[in-house]
């Protein structure tokens, strides 16, 4: 088998990874990868690619999108040995356990070089670095003002992307938990509901698109309110009264009064301006 006689030079890589850098600030966080396979085509000439993410774990699943330019039936084999010319780099998340799978492939009968095996695996990293970082930033343009720690998982609860404050908070709530699978307790989320509460974290979610995007935060005394009582303090927080409120939620003022008096001594205030400060910085 010949080897490829492309060179390959330190300059051409830390261009391609400032192109990358620079180049990826327009690009979506769903066509990042298809984007940034060009700019690697352009320096190591291969026919197929394939970027996949998940986990290792016999009972999780394993996620990804391969852009094959010729031969499609290399797909169902792209983790396991084949007899074309390839290579296999992994870049992995330690504390999540989140694991990129990136691996180019020849049909002919050019191997790639050990230059060109090297080249590749100082820009894997920056590739995983910058994917994870697009879905962080999507985040923050969707929730610009949240002060949470964030997370972007898919619909099964593989995380995709995550902050090390998010990651910090749930071994807090769960000692053992390693990822990137997100904890059974924190399934309900997945099926639709909007927040998860335990007894360090909250969880608020928002499906988009296929994804789920996770704010994180430690308890705090707003947490105590039952559901009523919490819908009842944020609208009067927002500048409604308790007689708009009443209306509202089929309840007489006098009700909705008695709530707020429940509300002010479960959060330890003593009138509406303390409630509407406390719940526009966490409610």
């Amino acid at each position: 088998m010949n080897e490829s006689e492309f060179p390959v030079s330190k300059i051409s890589i830390e261009r391609t990874i400032l192109e990358m850098h620079k180049g990826g600030i327009v690009q979506a966080a769903e066509i990042f990868p298809v984007w940034a396979m060009g700019l690697i085509n352009r320096l190591i000439p291969f026919e197929g690619c394939f970027w996949g993410y998940g986990t290792m774990n016999d009972d999780a699943h394993r996620q990804g999108r391969a852009f094959p330019l010729q031969k499609e039936d290399i797909l169902p084999f792209v983790f396991l040995p084949v007899d074309i010319p390839q290579f296999f780099d992994i870049g992995v998340h330690d504390q999540a356990g989140m694991i990129d799978a990136l691996s180019l492939h020849r049909f002919d009968s050019c191997s790639f070089s050990a230059e060109e095996r090297a080249a590749f695996a100082s820009l894997a990293p920056k590739l995983v670095e910058e994917r994870r970082e697009k879905y962080l930033e999507s985040f923050m343009k969707k929730d610009p003002e949240s002060c949470r720690h964030r997370a972007v998982s898919d619909e099964k609860g593989l995380l995709i992307a995550v902050d090390e404050g998010f990651l910090n908070l749930m071994e807090k709530e769960w000692p053992r938990w390693r990822g990137p699978i997100l904890p059974e307790a924190v399934r309900g989320i997945l099926g639709g509901k909007c927040r998860y509460s335990g007894k360090r974290l909250v969880i608020d979610a928002t499906h988009s698109n296929g994804l789920l995007f996770l704010r994180a935060r430690q308890n705090l005394p707003v947490d105590a309110l039952t559901c009523r009582e919490h819908e009842i303090a944020r609208a009067y927080a927002s500048g409604q009264s308790a007689k708009e409120i009443g209306k509202q939620l089929n309840l007489s003022p006098s009700t909705v009064g008695n709530h707020l008096t429940a509300i002010y001594k479960k959060l330890g205030i003593c009138d509406k301006s303390e409630l509407a400060v406390l719940f526009a910085k966490y409610g």
